[in-house]
């Protein structure tokens, strides 16, 4: 276990500082690797596991303009957090065996996100060549939650504080890459709060990650 995870790590590094991109044969190769020894030793549905699994490697969000070094950007990002992972589950080691790991399931998954968007009519449509969403004020959305008679007001409260995290990525100036990040965050939050939850608040952030 211990030679296959500081093989894993060993390669990992190797993709650093390269310009690789996730279309690389050989990143792909490693990934299909470190995601069949997570679901050997951790389970399927494990944190550990769905935490590769899910990262990206590369923009949610990319258009024809999108620049190459946008996808160079997003690759370093998550391939430094393997890393990071990696190490981790090194240092793992020295204090469980494999057969006490244990990871907690969780019922949901962040979905991989591939999506072509073209933001159109003063911004309040997304589009593309599939569907056509509006896109809530963070006013409008607010109101709905108010008036929302499922949700406990702690989930109220908690929705209210993703809403004014939303509303600071908006206005943040840093790259869309580090923007992602920060949004992907929000989405694993917001994904376990269900559909009508989820229709109000992804559109908004795939906004704020494009502005």
């Amino acid at each position: 276990m211990k030679e296959q995870l500081e093989k894993l790590l060993l390669q990992a590094e190797g993709f650093v500082g390269k310009d690789l991109t996730s279309s690389d044969p050989k990143f792909k190769a490693w990934k299909n690797s470190v995601n069949r020894f997570c679901e050997n030793v951790y389970g399927k549905d494990s944190s550990t596991t769905k935490s590769f699994k899910d990262r990206l490697y590369s923009p949610m969000l990319f258009g024809d303009n999108t620049p190459p070094s946008t996808f160079v950007e997003c690759f370093e990002e998550d391939m430094m957090e393997s890393i990071e992972d990696l190490k981790n589950l090194l240092d793992e080691i020295g204090l469980y065996d494999k057969s006490n790991i244990k990871e907690e399931k969780k019922s949901s998954k962040i979905p991989n996100f591939n999506v072509n968007i073209n933001n159109t009519n003063n911004n309040s449509n997304i589009n593309n060549n599939l569907f056509s969403i509006e896109i809530l004020s963070i006013e409008d959305i607010k109101k709905r939650l108010e008036e929302n008679t499922y949700l406990g007001n702690n989930e109220k409260e908690e929705l209210f504080t993703k809403l004014e995290e939303i509303k600071e990525l908006q206005e943040s100036t840093v790259s869309k890459a580090k923007k992602w990040k920060i949004g992907k965050n929000i989405m694993a939050f917001i994904l376990d709060k269900g559909a009508d939850i989820a229709i109000m608040f992804i559109p908004k952030i795939i906004e704020a990650i494009q502005m």
